[in-house]
C-alpha cells in the first residue's frame, strides 16, 4: 500500500438549484474565479454535503421540489457543523419577500434571478472567498 500524501481540498462553495441550465452557469462562473464547487439539486443533498464537509458558501434556491429552500436553511441553521457558513438564497421571488425572510432568519443575504455575475462576484467578495 503506497502512503501518498494526497491532500483534499475542502469545497469553498455549494451551489443547491433544481435548475441544471442555472447551475451549470454558477459552477462555470466560479470555477473561472477559482472558487472550489459543488453543484447539487435538491436540499437533501445539500443537508448531506454539509454534513460530511462544510463549505464557505452556500447559495441555495428558494423554490425547488420536494423540499425548499426555506426549510433547508432552517435545517442547515440548526447543524452545528454549518456554524459559520454563509448563506445566500437564489430565486425568482420579488425582491421583497427575499430581503425580508434573509433578514429576519439570519441568511447572509440574496440574489435575485435573473442574476448577473457581478452579483455573484459581490457575494464572493462579501463572504471572504479569495478568487482570480
Amino acid at each position: 500500500m503506497s502512503g501518498g500524501n494526497r491532500e483534499v481540498r475542502s469545497f469553498d462553495a455549494y451551489i443547491c438549484d433544481d435548475d441544471p441550465s442555472v447551475l451549470e452557469v454558477l459552477t462555470s462562473f466560479m470555477e473561472l474565479r477559482g472558487v472550489h464547487v459543488k453543484a447539487m439539486t435538491s436540499g437533501q443533498d445539500l443537508i448531506e454535503a454539509i454534513n460530511q464537509q462544510p463549505p464557505r458558501l452556500v447559495l441555495l434556491d428558494v423554490m425547488m421540489p420536494v423540499v425548499n429552500g426555506y426549510a433547508v436553511f432552517s435545517s442547515i441553521k440548526s447543524m452545528t457543523r454549518a456554524f459559520g457558513i454563509h448563506v445566500y438564497f437564489i430565486s425568482a421571488l420579488p425582491e421583497r419577500n427575499l430581503a425580508w425572510y434573509a433578514k429576519t432568519n439570519g441568511a447572509d443575504g440574496y440574489v435575485t434571478k435573473p442574476f448577473s455575475l457581478k452579483d455573484i462576484d459581490a457575494v464572493l467578495a462579501a463572504t471572504g472567498i479569495p478568487t482570480i
